[in-house]
């Protein structure tokens, strides 16, 4: 601020200020649009009746038969066309799409049409490389506080519960405002 209010030494000074200034302009658009798909991603999703999983949900491809857990929805294909048409899934484009966390350390984006629920936890196949495997159990923890057998499924962090909220998971969000453990991962 100081640097645009002292005097100009010559024509060169306030080029100088002036590309700064532009600079600047341009980074605060930048942060600002970044800013909007942050917020964008703090307000809960309301869940319609199409979108049959739920976050923590453990799915199994009908296929190719690997696993995953979801960590995220979206009602319909998010992913331009031309992802659909190099994975087969022009006919899938609008029906909900799950953010998956594999069994093999891969994330993966999957329509419902081709999903099915199971039951018990996440577990990383043996051959996976090591370091997949590392990142993938801190991608597990990180995104999930437990796994309960009750529900079948792995209980959110707090954050994603809020995201995606769920009535079952109501009490573990009053819980969690009295206790500070509950949002270290399990």
């Amino acid at each position: 601020k100081e640097e645009f209010r002292r005097p100009l030494e010559n024509d060169e000074d306030l080029q100088q200020r002036m590309d700064r200034g532009f600079e600047t302009l341009k980074w605060l658009n930048v942060g600002n649009r970044y800013g909007g798909v942050i917020l964008e991603h703090l307000v809960p999703r309301v869940k319609n009746p199409e979108i049959k999983f739920r976050i923590g949900d453990i799915l199994w491809h009908k296929e190719f038969g690997w696993r995953g857990v979801v960590y995220g929805w979206s009602e319909r294909c998010e992913i331009g066309e031309e992802w659909l048409k190099q994975n087969n899934a022009l006919d899938k484009k609008d029906f909900p799409f799950y953010n998956l966390l594999c069994n093999d350390g891969k994330f993966r984006y999957g329509s419902q049409l081709t999903h099915e629920r199971v039951e018990g936890p996440l577990q990383f196949i043996e051959d996976i490389n090591p370091t997949d495997l590392r990142m993938a159990q801190r991608h597990l923890d990180m995104y999930f506080h437990s796994f309960s057998n009750e529900e079948g499924a792995y209980i959110p962090n707090a954050h994603l519960a809020r995201r995606y909220p769920e009535p079952s998971w109501a009490t573990l969000l009053e819980k969690e405002e009295g206790d500070e453990d509950w949002m270290t991962p399990g």
